[in-house]
């Protein structure tokens, strides 16, 4: 996986969707988000996601604010 922010995106844009609002549920989204990548061969399966998993989810803070600013209108997730 290159970009990692393309993961971010699109994890934020399915939190919004989905009202997350705790450190749980982002969690959540970010397994699914990271499983999808690797189902569609976005993330190759030998690629260490730990890591980048970690990475994401340590981004709640930045997703909060986020919300804060914008709330859960999915365009600003662009």
């Amino acid at each position: 996986m290159e970009d990692i922010n393309q993961l971010y995106r699109e994890i934020t844009k399915r939190a919004k969707a989905n009202g997350v609002v705790d450190q749980e549920g982002w969690d959540g989204i970010v397994d699914e988000v990271v499983e999808q990548f690797r189902t569609d061969g976005e993330i190759h399966d030998d690629e260490e996601t730990m890591g980048m998993i970690d990475d994401l989810r340590a981004r709640f803070p930045e997703y909060e604010e986020v919300i804060r600013e914008d709330g859960f209108g999915i365009d600003a997730a662009g």
